[in-house]
């Protein structure tokens, strides 16, 4: 996931008729354009960006198509919004910090080309499967779902999941950090550490909940939220404030778990402060070991000067008295030299 999660789209809620380029822009400046089961909407200036989003459009749709295993063909607007005024005032202030933002009732996806300037293409094709999965839901379920659950799911299929991620919501869980997901059941937080946050739960409880009950399975799950005649019971079930304490409860359990705790050291800040204080460490170690050393040599010296006044007091300052002495009888055996042990400096 990325924040990702701010940047990745939330699903537009207004429940009016179809969003169009023509409340901001005259209607002389807008261009459409019909391409099999697209309708697309934008200003000359986004011209540029058609061909891409329509290829990526195809793309994401496939995406979504294969992780549901069910056709998806419905007809889907697409505005390109040429900037993130234009955007904002399409959307809504709630989308400041989104590059997408799908709109399940009228079944069209609004795109902020600032946003998208500002990443690469890999990360275009993933906010646009994020948004066909929201537009999936809205289309195929017979009822909303939960936010944290619709997020979820549509992180869950664009694969919006890290293992910093991961170690961000294990650490939040060690912390008792986590917001109770009945506060992210209509909407979630606008400040970005706890919109974020509220992003890695949903995709997290998700992943739990496709682990746990539905065998592993992604398309098991969203069979039993469009599939009649149990797909309202199913649900309903999600909004029940009994079910979802249960979900909850044994969510935190599983991610309070040896191999959640496991993932903290990927967690960027953790990293990077163990790091630091491995490295203050190893400085402190260093500096230990170079006094240590530091002090052996200087005893050594005192040790070698004492030694060195010893001979001088036994054999006297005459520079030739350590050599071999020719009146000397010559089986009296030399005296041996002292080895001198270098004296270096650090």
């Amino acid at each position: 996931m990325v924040l990702g999660a701010t940047a990745l789209a939330s699903v537009a809620q207004a429940s009016t008729g179809p969003l169009t380029l023509r409340s901001v822009f005259p209607e002389s400046e807008v261009a459409t354009r019909s391409s099999g089961t697209y309708e697309l909407e934008y200003v000359p200036r986004s011209a540029g960006w058609v061909e891409d989003v329509l290829s990526r459009a195809d793309a994401a749709r496939r995406a979504v198509s294969r992780a549901a295993n069910d056709a998806f063909l419905v007809r889907i607007g697409v505005v390109i919004a040429p900037d993130q005024e234009t955007f904002v005032n399409l959307v809504g202030g709630w989308a400041e910090h989104s590059a997408a933002a799908a709109r399940p009732s009228t079944r069209q996806i609004v795109i902020n080309t600032d946003a998208i300037l500002r990443s690469d293409a890999v990360e275009l094709s993933r906010i646009l499967v994020h948004e066909f999965a929201h537009i999936y839901v809205g289309v195929r379920c017979p009822r909303p779902l939960p936010r944290w659950l619709d997020e979820g799911i549509a992180m869950h299929i664009a694969g919006e999941w890290s293992a910093e991620d991961a170690a961000a919501l294990a650490l939040t869980r060690l912390l008792r950090g986590t917001i109770p997901l009945r506060e992210l059941q209509h909407s979630f937080p606008q400040e970005g550490n706890r919109q974020r946050l509220a992003y890695r739960q949903s995709h997290s409880v998700v992943a739990f909940l496709v682990s746990e009950r539905f065998g592993g399975s992604l398309p098991a799950l969203l069979s039993a939220l469009r599939d009649p005649p149990h797909a309202e019971e199913n649900i309903a079930q999600f909004w029940a404030a009994d079910q979802r304490q249960l979900l909850e409860s044994q969510w935190l359990a599983n991610l309070a778990l040896w191999r959640s705790l496991a993932l903290l050291p990927l967690h960027s800040g953790i990293f990077w402060g163990v790091t630091g204080a491995l490295t203050i460490l190893a400085w402190l170690v260093i500096r230990h070991r170079r006094r240590r050393l530091r002090a052996e040599w200087e005893d050594e010296e005192k040790i070698y000067a004492a030694l060195d006044e010893e001979e001088r007091r036994i054999w006297g300052d005459d520079p030739e008295a350590d050599d071999w002495s020719e009146e000397e009888p010559p089986d009296t055996p030399p005296r041996p030299r002292r080895f001198h042990h270098p004296r270096g400096r650090f």
